[in-house]
């Protein structure tokens, strides 16, 4: 199927979650003071040195707030592991895509991993999820340990004028538009929710994404088992894609540029490297509609140098440059070891109605 059509599914499947209940308004200017140079011993590379680069990935107004957590009392006896599984909750959750959202949390019984992973459902304020219907999203997760955080989402970059011109999304020529709820979305799950000054995973080691729209079909093994069994694993990644035209406009040039000034070998970013004038445009990716990561892998200051770039560049909002292939590129960028999640959990796994192994996410 070819690329173009996949990522109309794609914005089909999520572009929409979020694009009616999110009012486009202008952030306020945050004033911030960049760290000083840090001189960064490769070999010796700590968490708070980590932090402190990431301190000004997110400081534009664009950075998610966390603003509180609320665990399930029911669930608590549950024992605290080091696993958690991530969900965005869209607006009215009870009725989302015909109760799409709570088939999804129901179908992590089908997870075999002994409640080894929390969930964490994250909300934006401005959705105003009731505690009615949290209550019925923490009983369908149950005895799984489930906490929910409130987080300020919806924000624009400093000197981004785009949405004030065009209130409902931006404008593309290839897909016609894309709701800005989108690119908050690819901002949240490529930027922020990995920003260790921010610590939306704090105290977890892996992590498992799981969209709103998706579910288990039947049981999977514990697929976080396969980091303790090799601790240089990073990311275990979902089938490949592959973006061009408007959404990927300017990317592939972007991380070619970054990798030659930060001295990284290009034939180890194979996500950028095409063939022919015709695919200068063409950058590869991972659905990550469903992955897991070692978080920490994601942390290091190579990781976050190119994440505060990507930040620095408004590529999210001025070309939907997506988080399927950011996430890829950074996984490249840096050599974390990756393995492809097995075909036996794959088919198992349904996202819009769609069988991954059938070629479509």
């Amino acid at each position: 199927m070819a690329a173009a059509y996949q990522s109309v599914l794609l914005l089909l499947c999520l572009g929409p979650i979020w694009a009616n209940a999110l009012i486009a308004r202008e952030a306020k200017l945050a004033t911030s003071t960049l760290p000083p140079t840090l001189h960064l011993n490769v070999l010796n590379q700590s968490m708070d040195m980590a932090a402190e680069i990431a301190s000004f990935i997110g400081s534009d107004a664009a950075k998610t707030q966390k603003l509180e957590t609320a665990c399930d009392p029911a669930s608590q006896s549950q024992p605290q592991h080091d696993a958690v599984i991530v969900v965005l909750v869209p607006p009215s959750p009870m009725t989302f895509r015909n109760g799409y959202m709570m088939r999804c949390v129901e179908s992590m019984k089908n997870i075999g991993d002994n409640n080894r992973a929390e969930v964490r459902l994250f909300h934006d304020e401005a959705d105003h999820i009731s505690k009615e219907d949290m209550e019925k999203m923490f009983a369908a997760i149950r005895p799984r340990k489930v906490c929910a955080t409130k987080i300020r989402f919806a924000q624009f970059p400093p000197g981004f004028k785009m949405q004030l011109q065009h209130l409902q999304g931006l404008p593309d020529s290839q897909y016609h538009q894309w709701p800005w709820g989108y690119l908050h979305m690819i901002r949240f799950n490529f930027v922020d929710l990995l920003d260790p000054k921010i610590g939306m995973l704090a105290g977890f080691t892996n992590w498992m994404r799981m969209d709103a729209d998706s579910n288990w079909e039947g049981h999977i093994p514990d697929e976080f088992a396969n980091f303790d069994k090799d601790l240089q694993l990073g990311y275990l990644h979902n089938v490949e894609n592959m973006d061009h035209g408007t959404v990927a406009q300017g990317l592939n040039q972007f991380t070619r540029d970054f990798a030659r000034s930060h001295h990284i070998d290009l034939a180890k970013v194979p996500a950028v490297m095409t063939v022919g004038s015709m695919l200068a445009e063409e950058v590869k990716g991972y659905y990550n509609n469903l992955e897991l990561g070692r978080i920490s892998m994601f942390q290091t200051p190579m990781a976050l140098e190119y994440t505060k770039e990507i930040v620095r560049s408004k590529g999210i909002y001025e070309h939907r440059w997506g988080d399927a292939l950011l996430r890829r590129l950074v996984v490249e960028l840096t050599g974390i070891k990756t393995q492809r999640v097995q075909d036996s959990t794959l088919q198992m796994f349904r996202h819009c109605g769609w069988a991954p192994l059938s070629g479509v996410q």
